[in-house]
Parts: structure tokens; C-alpha cells; sequence
């Protein structure tokens, strides 16, 4: 049984190396073999220069893919046509710039025996610091929080999300591309489809992981301007649903 842990990155050579470094820690009582997929999605293939430390540092096998077209969209696309090489059972979404919790792969599993789960998100933690403990607080204001500490919802997003990969091969769906001008929403589409499809989606508050808060993201102006891009999608989003 395979587990293959796919990362999206863009010029964030520092924040993935303390990804990779925090999967090492991940407490792996299932024994399951993990693969990691880093797809990255500059033109120069940027992350080739720190392509042989992080397969140094790394307990597990890595598989570097590029992607040169820009946004996220098409780097998760790439990742999700180039997998079905390595034949996982299971996959799971991170960001590149989040240290996962070493719990994350027995809460995960717990859920899935538990609720018999075809996917299984959970929260994106932004602990308070020195540096930003006056800030405008992002997550509260776009971070799913919900006060069951498990519960089945309509979509999740792939900053934190565990799926069994046999749904995706069955669908044989992809992210929006039409979504890459947005910058939001491609995830949110994406597994509401699988929900509508008949797959069942958990979260649990166990299954997290944590990210360091980006002052840009943290003043009204671009809190005013995501909430008005949340609307505009929301239009798309129901249209596509």
C-alpha cells in the first residue's frame, strides 16, 4: 500500500526544505510506503538546485516534476497526470510552505476506518508569533472551522487533504484551468464535484497542519479585495455545480 504526497511549489526553496523535513517526522504506525511528488512551477526548474539536498535530507523516495506554465492550477493537473505512473492507493495535497502536524497520518487513517472516508481534510494553523501577533488574524476570516471536532462537509482544500486514489481514477477529473486567473477556488470546485459524485468527504480537526502567516494577507485592503473575489467565484462555482 502506497501513500504519495504531492507538493505544488513556486520559488520557495527554504519554507519546502522544512516541509520535507517536517514529513520525516510524520509518526507512520500504518508502515504504509510513502513517496513524495514535488512539482515545480517555474520555468527554470528552480527547485533543481536544491534537488539533491532535499533527496539527502529526505527519508523517502521524491519524484521532481516541472511544470512551466504559471499557476497552481496546472502544477496540481500535472501532478495528477503524472501519478498515475507511480500507482499509489492513496495521494494527499500540501502546501510548500507548511510543517505538517506528526500525527497527521494516524488521524488520517483513524478517520477513514472510523467513517469510511474517501477524503479527509482538516485545518491550516497559523500559530501567533512575536513578529505577528498584532496582525489581522487570516485564518479567522478564511480558514474552515467547524465545532464538531469531526464532521462530513461539501468540498475541501488541498492545503491539507488526504484522498483514496481510486475515486480519481475513476472520475478522471482535473482542477478548473479556467480558475489559474482567480488564484481561489480550483480545490473548492474540484471536490465538490467528487462530493456531488457520491464520495464522502471528513474533517477532522486532528489532521492538521501549520503555516506561518504572510503579511501581505494580513492588512484590510487584501482582505477587502479576497472577499470580493470569494463573491465572483462563488457566481462560477454554482454555475459549474
Amino acid at each position: 500500500m502506497k501513500l504519495l504526497i504531492c507538493i505544488c511549489t513556486y520559488k520557495r526553496n527554504k519554507s519546502l526544505e522544512k516541509c520535507i523535513r517536517s514529513i520525516n517526522n510524520i509518526v507512520n504506525k500504518t508502515k504504509f510506503k510513502i513517496n513524495i511528488a514535488i512539482i515545480d512551477n517555474s520555468k527554470n526548474f528552480d527547485v533543481g538546485k536544491i534537488k539533491k539536498k532535499l533527496t539527502k535530507i529526505s527519508k523517502y523516495k521524491i519524484f521532481f516534476f516541472n511544470e512551466k506554465k504559471r499557476g497552481v492550477v496546472f502544477a496540481r493537473n500535472k501532478c495528477l497526470a503524472k501519478i498515475k505512473n507511480i500507482s499509489p492507493n492513496f495521494i494527499c495535497f500540501f502546501d510548500d510552505d507548511c510543517i505538517i502536524d506528526k500525527h497527521w497520518i494516524t488521524n488520517v487513517f483513524g478517520t477513514v476506518k472510523k467513517y469510511s472516508a474517501d477524503i479527509v481534510t482538516g485545518p491550516q494553523i497559523y500559530p501567533k508569533s512575536k513578529s505577528n501577533k498584532n496582525l489581522i488574524n487570516y485564518s479567522s476570516f478564511f480558514e474552515k472551522n467547524y465545532n464538531n471536532s469531526t464532521c462530513n462537509v461539501n468540498w475541501a482544500a488541498s492545503n491539507n487533504v488526504f484522498i483514496d486514489y481510486s475515486i480519481l481514477k475513476n472520475n478522471k477529473l482535473f482542477f478548473d484551468i479556467n480558475l489559474n486567473k482567480f488564484g481561489i477556488g480550483e480545490d473548492q470546485l474540484f471536490f465538490s464535484l467528487l462530493k456531488k459524485r457520491g464520495n464522502s468527504i471528513y474533517w477532522n480537526k486532528n489532521v492538521k497542519v501549520y503555516e506561518k502567516s504572510h503579511s501581505h494577507r494580513t492588512n484590510l485592503l487584501w482582505l477587502i479585495k479576497r472577499s470580493f473575489r470569494l463573491g465572483v467565484l462563488g457566481h462560477y462555482l454554482d454555475k459549474k455545480i
